[in-house]
């Protein structure tokens, strides 16, 4: 979504949307509604297992974001370990019962697109 300058190039209002990678565990990490997904992606390496990546902008504010993952991730089998808040800004992480995979959440007031909230999410598993 783009507008025109009379004097430059358009001007970006959202990035483009992407498609969820086929490996990230949205059984297990579930996303609110009416998300626009930006980027997703996975590395995985034999023996040392995955790490799906995404980030997401949405219209939630930070605290509403925080609280969903706060109520939904611990139905989904994972326990809270860290909740940080500084700045406007939130860090969640959390780590499955067996402790072998991990999900961590940076929740921030985007800088480049105003009145949405940026979220990055990292999930590690099958290690």
């Amino acid at each position: 979504e783009r507008i025109r300058r009379r004097d430059g190039p358009p001007i970006a209002l959202r990035p483009p949307e992407v498609d969820l990678s086929d490996d990230f565990p949205s059984d297990r990490v579930p996303l609110p509604d009416g998300v626009r997904i930006v980027s997703s992606g996975t590395l995985s390496q034999e023996g040392s297992g995955t790490i799906a990546t995404m980030e997401f902008l949405t219209k939630d504010s930070v605290e509403d974001v925080a609280d969903f993952f706060a109520s939904e991730l611990p139905g989904n089998g994972w326990s809270d370990a860290t909740n940080i808040n500084s700045d406007g800004s939130v860090f969640m992480s959390f780590s499955a019962s067996d402790g072998a995979e991990n999900v961590a959440l940076t929740i921030a007031p985007s800088e480049q697109y105003d009145g949405y909230t940026q979220v990055d999410i990292v999930v590690t598993f099958g290690q």
